[in-house]
């Protein structure tokens, strides 16, 4: 028989006992004081922020492999954006990188494609850069979210070109 069905049950005086405080226990709440709520929020502040602080440097690193400059204090709002491709990566200092991001850097179309991100620039969430030769971003900017970013059309614009790349 399991300890709970036994504290449940109340067979002996122990087990009546244990019951009694449980009860007693689980109806018990400290009391509503300002200062109590005040220190609690600012335990959940620190306890968020170095949390988001520790995934951060987790994510720099990662980004960092990736990049042929990265710069300092880039902060990622999230995960490491979608990197597709073996162009150059630039990133200047004191950037910010959004959440769900695609970064498309190289269609094989020039030899070396390059995307540059100038210093003090927030790249907000869900933009995708599609670079084939040259993409640069400058200092102090401020990209909306959901924004695409292109120096290239992705395709040819004539049709018969297009079926041809297809292999149709």
């Amino acid at each position: 028989m399991r300890l709970v069905d036994r504290i449940r049950r109340q067979e002996t005086p122990f087990w009546r006992f244990l019951y009694r405080m449980a009860k007693t226990v689980r109806g018990f709440t400290v009391p509503r004081m300002a200062w109590l709520g005040y220190l609690f929020d600012a335990e959940r502040t620190v306890r968020h922020q170095s949390w988001r602080w520790l995934v951060n440097q987790y994510y720099i690193h990662i980004l960092a492999a990736r990049c042929t400059r990265l710069g300092k204090h880039v902060a990622l709002d999230g995960d490491v954006p979608l990197i597709f491709g073996d162009g150059e990566i630039d990133i200047g200092n004191h950037v910010f990188i959004g959440n769900r991001q695609t970064w498309v850097v190289g269609l094989k179309v020039y030899d070396r494609p390059k995307l540059i991100i100038g210093d003090y620039t927030v790249v907000n969430y869900g933009t995708l850069i599609s670079v084939a030769q040259s993409v640069t971003i400058g200092r102090y900017c401020r990209l909306a979210g959901e924004l695409k970013i292109f120096d290239n059309n992705s395709h040819p614009t004539d049709y018969l070109a297009r079926a041809i790349t297809a292999g149709v």
